[in-house]
């Protein structure tokens, strides 16, 4: 590829939009803010020490309010693989996207003889860089949703709730949620609410002498004959029969 680096500066008020880039770009914000947005979704403001990469035929705005930013830019040419093709990846500078950044910024300052080759190998390995660290953000996101899930659920145990409701304060749809929890957790929210709900309910009849009753609407079953089904479906015993041979 033919890559470029070059210093990018746009004042306050500029607005750029596009309904299929034809380009690639990564826009690395140095000083002042670059805002991006998709149609009527809200803007994410990118600062100093964030990123852009603008993909092949992304769909998005850019845009500066009250003041504008400064950056550092990488243009690269066609033809684009698959990976430079879709939508915008946004993130946040890492410690190996910085080292590069300064190597460039100091070619871009002061060139010598070989900067020219040097700055294009450059462009070309921070973009290769910023796909690989924002999968790797994106993995850890998805690690940490995961456990904000399961936190949820152990701690709405009694609830009585529906599941998405239970999971309604976390920011991602059921299905990108349901992805990040099967991968970090090897089993579904569902399966893993209903083995914690019978978990307790081991705990309780062991414990306790609460009732049969008792303890289904404590862990939120409809029914002591619903939560009776389950547990000797899980078990292979009612939970009479449980708490008998425990004791």
């Amino acid at each position: 590829m033919n890559n470029a680096v070059i210093f990018k500066r746009q004042p306050a008020n500029y607005r750029f939009t596009t309904g299929s880039y034809d380009q690639v770009q990564l826009i690395f914000v140095t000083a002042g803010a670059l805002y991006y947005h998709v149609q009527e979704a809200e803007a994410v403001a990118l600062r100093p020490g964030q990123y852009a990469l603008l993909r092949f035929g992304g769909r998005f705005t850019l845009q500066c309010r009250d003041e504008g930013y400064r950056g550092v830019g990488i243009m690269t040419e066609p033809p684009y693989p698959a990976p430079l093709r879709g939508a915008a990846l946004l993130g946040a500078v890492t410690s190996s996207l910085d080292a590069l950044l300064r190597v460039a910024r100091a070619h871009l300052e002061g060139p010598l003889p070989e900067s020219g080759a040097i700055l294009n190998g450059l462009a070309e390995a921070l973009i290769w860089q910023t796909l690989a660290v924002t999968r790797e953000q994106a993995a850890r996101s998805g690690r940490d949703w995961a456990a904000a899930a399961r936190t949820a659920l152990e701690t709405n145990l009694g609830a009585g709730m529906p599941l998405r409701r239970i999971l309604a304060a976390i920011p991602l749809s059921y299905r990108q949620l349901s992805r990040h929890f099967q991968a970090r957790y090897g089993q579904g929210l569902k399966t893993y609410q209903a083995a914690l709900r019978l978990s307790e309910a081991q705990r309780l009849l062991r414990e306790t002498t609460l009732d049969i009753t008792t303890i289904a609407f404590e862990l939120g079953y409809a029914s002591s004959q619903h939560f009776a089904a389950d547990f000797r479906r899980a078990f292979g015993a009612t939970p009479r029969a449980f708490r008998q041979r425990r004791s």
